[in-house]
């Protein structure tokens, strides 16, 4: 046969039809196990990824839900034995038991690993809202059907912020245009939904934004009618497409 080239370890040699076929076998014979090895090396560093230990925040998180139930049961034992007729106001009992509720829930997706003053004083009211009450009995002024309605008042004035503050949050803030110019976000998933609204503030205000998707066909789409719905507030030029799986670790690294 005639001579052939082959490739082996970066370099070039000259050897035989059989010979080199023989070689091609055995570098194929080699790589398939270390293949296969670096594969599973590959899932278990991704699977490593995943399971990390908890972190402090965490802890921190569950020590502050702890804290809140035990607030509220020492409030309950301290109305049972107050020596004057206990008074379980129900507004009251409805206005605790809503904000306690939303902080130990929002606790659990870690939304106050540093709870703020204004939450700390939230959660002091609602032990007002449920104690108050008994402590207004025990001075002889629950009769009083004027104290009541404050109180009453008091009890929709603390759903109403634990609302505002823990439920609703801070309204969105109109930004100028202009206001992001030169200004470059990468934004995943903003075909649809939050991601999407996101992406046209902030593309209103001036800024270029990557939607970063699974799917070209629904960034485009989206892309388009965010133009058109901006009435010429938003130029093509400032919206691109980057291809993004942030399920698929080799999509990540790609992009």
């Amino acid at each position: 046969d005639p001579p052939k080239e082959g490739c082996a370890d970066g370099k070039v040699a000259r050897v035989g039809g059989s010979a080199n076929s023989g070689m091609e076998d055995k570098l194929v014979t080699e790589q398939e196990p270390l293949s296969r090895e670096s594969t599973e090396e590959e899932e278990e560093e991704e699977e490593g990824l995943f399971d990390l230990p908890a972190s402090e925040v965490v802890f921190r998180s569950y020590r502050n839900s702890a804290i809140a139930i035990i607030f509220v049961l020492g409030a309950l034992v301290v109305m049972f034995l107050a020596p004057t007729d206990r008074v379980l106001d129900i507004p009251g009992f409805i206005a605790c038991g809503y904000i306690f509720f939303f902080f130990c829930l929002q606790n659990t997706f870690l939304e106050w690993p540093t709870v703020p003053a204004q939450i700390l004083l939230l959660l002091a009211c609602a032990l007002g809202a449920l104690a108050g009450p008994t402590g207004l009995q025990a001075c002889g002024l629950w009769a009083n059907l004027v104290v009541r309605c404050i109180m009453w008042a008091v009890d929709v004035a603390i759903v109403a912020a634990g609302y505002r503050y823990m439920v609703r949050g801070p309204s969105c803030a109109e930004l100028d245009e202009e206001y992001l110019d030169g200004r470059t976000f990468v934004i995943t998933g903003c075909n649809t939904g939050i991601g999407y609204e996101t992406a046209s503030v902030l593309a209103r205000a001036g800024a270029k934004v990557i939607f970063a998707c699974r799917s070209e066909d629904r960034a485009r789409a989206a892309m388009k009618k965010l133009v058109e719905d901006a009435d010429g507030e938003v130029e093509e030029d400032q919206l691109h497409f980057i291809p993004l799986d942030t399920s698929s670790f080799a999509s990540v690294r790609n992009f």
